[in-house]
C-alpha cells in the first residue's frame, strides 16, 4: 500500500469514526494545547504583518529597495502580507473553531483554493528569488541579464501561472476534494487520484522545497571553496559574507517549511492519530511564513 492509498484509507476510517461526533477532536487535543496554539501562531502573524507592511512602505518608497532583486523581494512581499494578514490568520481561525467544536458556515473549496494558490506561490517565487541569488554569487558578469525589467515580470507571472494551473484540478474536484476531513477536520484537501495528487502537489510544494534545498547546499559549497581559494580580495570576501548570509537564512525556511511537506504524505499514519502534531506542523509552517521579513531583509543586504 503506497502513500497516498494510506491517506484514503486513514480519512475513510477517521470519516467512520467521526461521522456522530463533530467535537470529537478535543479528545485528542486538549482545549489548553488549542488555545495555546492559536494564541502563539495569532502573535507570529500579527508580528510579521506589521513588519511586512513596513518592509513594503520603505521598498515602494525607496527607488534603490527595487533596484536589482528588489522587484521579485517586493512581490514576495506582497505575497507574505497577504498570507500572514489574511490566509494564516483565517486559517487557525477555522482550526480553533473547529478544535473547540464551535458551528460555522464557510465555503471549503474557496477557501481551500485560495490558501493553495497563495502558498504555492510563495514556494515558486522564493525558488525564482533562489535562482536569481545564485546566478549573482555564481555568475556576477551575467548578473544584469537577470535584474531585466521583462525578466523579473516573467518569473512573477510564471509563479502565479503555475500556481494557478496546478489547483485548477482541486477546485473542480478532480484529483482531490475539497472539504472538512481528519485529522483536524478542518477545511483541507482528500486525495482521491494518486499520480493527479502527486504531480499537482510535487509542482506546488516539493519540486520549488527541494530546488530550494539544491540550490542553497551548492551555494554552501561554493562558499566553502571560494573561502579555501587564493583570492581574498574584498568583491570576492564579500561574496563569500553574502553566500553564507543566504544558506543560513534559507537553513531556516527548510527547518519551517519541510516537515510540513514531508509528513503527511510519507508518515500519514502519525499525522491522522496524533492531530496535535499536525497543530504544531502547521505553527511551524506559519513560523516560517512569519520569518520571511528577516529573510527579505538578508536578500535586499546582498
Amino acid at each position: 500500500m503506497n502513500n497516498t492509498q494510506q491517506i484514503r484509507t486513514y480519512f475513510c476510517h477517521m470519516n467512520a469514526t467521526n461521522s456522530s461526533r463533530p467535537g470529537n477532536v478535543l479528545a485528542k487535543v486538549p482545549y489548553s494545547t488549542a488555545v495555546a496554539w492559536v494564541s502563539i501562531t495569532m502573535t507570529m502573524t500579527m508580528a510579521a504583518t506589521v513588519t511586512i507592511i513596513l518592509l513594503l512602505t520603505a521598498t515602494l518608497r525607496y527607488h534603490n529597495l527595487r533596484a536589482g532583486a528588489g522587484r521579485l523581494i517586493a512581490h514576495l512581499l506582497f505575497i507574505d502580507f497577504f498570507i500572514c494578514g489574511f490566509t494564516t490568520p483565517g486559517y487557525m481561525i477555522i482550526i480553533f473553531l473547529d478544535l473547540v467544536g464551535i458551528k460555522y458556515t464557510i465555503n471549503c473549496t474557496a477557501w481551500v483554493t485560495i490558501r493553495l494558490i497563495s502558498t504555492h506561490v510563495q514556494y515558486l517565487a522564493s525558488m525564482f528569488l533562489a535562482i536569481n541569488r545564485l546566478v549573482a554569487i555564481t555568475m556576477p558578469h551575467r548578473y544584469k541579464w537577470w535584474t531585466r525589467r521583462p525578466v523579473m515580470f516573467a518569473t512573477m507571472a510564471l509563479s502565479w501561472f503555475i500556481s494557478i494551473s496546478v489547483n485548477i484540478p482541486p477546485l473542480f474536484g478532480y484529483a482531490v476534494a475539497l472539504g472538512k476531513y481528519p485529522p483536524l477536520m478542518s477545511c483541507t484537501v482528500k486525495p482521491l487520484e494518486d499520480k493527479v495528487f502527486i504531480v499537482t502537489s510535487s509542482i506546488g510544494s516539493h519540486i520549488p522545497i527541494a530546488t530550494l534545498c539544491v540550490i542553497y547546499i551548492f551555494i554552501a559549497v561554493y562558499t566553502i571553496r571560494l573561502k579555501n581559494s587564493v583570492h581574498s580580495g574584498k568583491q570576492m570576501l564579500r561574496r563569500i559574507k553574502v553566500a553564507r548570509m543566504l544558506f543560513v537564512s534559507f537553513a531556516f525556511y527548510f527547518v519551517c517549511f519541510l516537515p510540513m511537506s514531508v509528513m503527511p504524505p510519507f508518515f500519514p499514519k502519525i499525522i491522522f492519530t496524533m492531530p496535535a502534531v499536525m497543530l504544531w506542523l502547521i505553527a511551524l509552517q506559519i513560523l516560517g511564513f512569519s520569518s520571511s521579513p528577516v529573510r527579505k531583509l538578508i536578500n535586499h543586504s546582498t
